[in-house]
């Protein structure tokens, strides 16, 4: 226990020399300003890298098809993943084959898994959220595959993402990656069920917006 208090003594004198015998300006500066200047500058610091968002309702305009997406995909994503959860040489196959080609005329890397997990190691994420795909889409059901008997699939896209959103323009993260996957996956389902031409776009925000990641 003696140690203990010495060694607390001893710390507890040299603060109270340091703070008697320097100046007295020095003080306020590092017991108060600096630290309130740093808290404050981590606060803020998001902003210095990442413009603020513009929230709200934009305009209807057609989606962006997955071939022009993919030619102008940035970021050294050149990867288009499918999870097909083992339902083979059915409608989900045939979705999966026509966006397949899709991405293959583009000059995409593509593949196919039977498992969700396996995605992990074909984008492989960075710190950032940030991969080499462009998107991918993992199926779980159609009307006559699965337990759900229905059209049940999500789309996967890196999770760096939709950090910065801008309702005016026509260049966010999903109108560029995530709505022309999905719009393609959409028609192709429409296509193969009889369905209609499917709508155009409208960017909306709820103050955030929720990209599934890897």
């Amino acid at each position: 226990m003696l140690p203990f208090i010495e060694q607390a003594w001893t710390l507890t004198f040299k603060n109270l020399l340091i703070i008697l015998i320097r100046p007295w300006h020095t003080t306020p500066l590092r017991a108060l300003v600096l630290p309130i200047a740093f808290v404050v500058f981590l606060t803020y610091a998001r902003n210095l890298f990442n413009p603020p968002s513009e929230y709200g309702i934009g305009h209807a305009s057609p989606v962006i098809s997955l071939a022009d997406a993919l030619n102008s995909a940035g970021g050294g994503r050149y990867k288009v993943a499918f999870v097909n959860n083992g339902f083979t040489n059915g409608d989900i196959d045939s979705v999966i084959a026509k966006i397949d080609s899709t991405a293959r005329s583009a000059g995409m890397v593509t593949s196919t898994f039977t498992n969700e997990y396996e995605l992990v190691d074909f984008c492989k994420t960075s710190l950032r959220g940030a991969s080499r795909c462009f998107g991918a889409v993992v199926f779980r059901s159609s009307p006559k595959e699965g337990r759900d008997h229905i059209w049940n699939y999500t789309i996967r896209a890196d999770g760096v993402f939709g950090n910065t959103l801008k309702v005016s323009k026509e260049d966010n993260d999903a109108q560029k990656y995530t709505m022309p996957l999905q719009h393609a996956v959409d028609a192709e389902i429409s296509r193969i069920t009889g369905g209609t031409r499917l709508p155009e776009k409208v960017i909306f925000t709820d103050m955030i917006m929720l990209i599934s990641q890897y």
